[in-house]
């Protein structure tokens, strides 16, 4: 970009079509610890690996009636 006096003159087109800020390196780590993170637990979900606890207990009782026993479920939100 051209400036003159602060003020921009003319822009260039960047040849990517992503935004700027994908191109910084502090994007990049986030996204690939996030990253990292999230297919660790998402692989966990199937081995008996432990996971990153993101939220806390991820295990719930589904009662549907006093006389029905409960059906554990396994969710984590963050990998919905």
């Amino acid at each position: 970009m051209l400036c003159v006096q602060g003020r921009p003159v003319f822009c260039l087109p960047s040849p990517s079509k992503n935004p700027p800020f994908f191109r910084t390196r502090m994007f990049r780590i986030g996204f690939i610890g996030c990253s990292v993170v999230m297919m660790w637990n998402t692989l966990s979900y199937w081995t008996y690996w432990a996971h990153f606890p993101i939220m806390g207990n991820d295990f719930a009782d589904l009662r549907i009636s006093k006389s029905f026993p409960p059906i554990p479920v396994q969710l984590n939100l963050f990998i919905l």
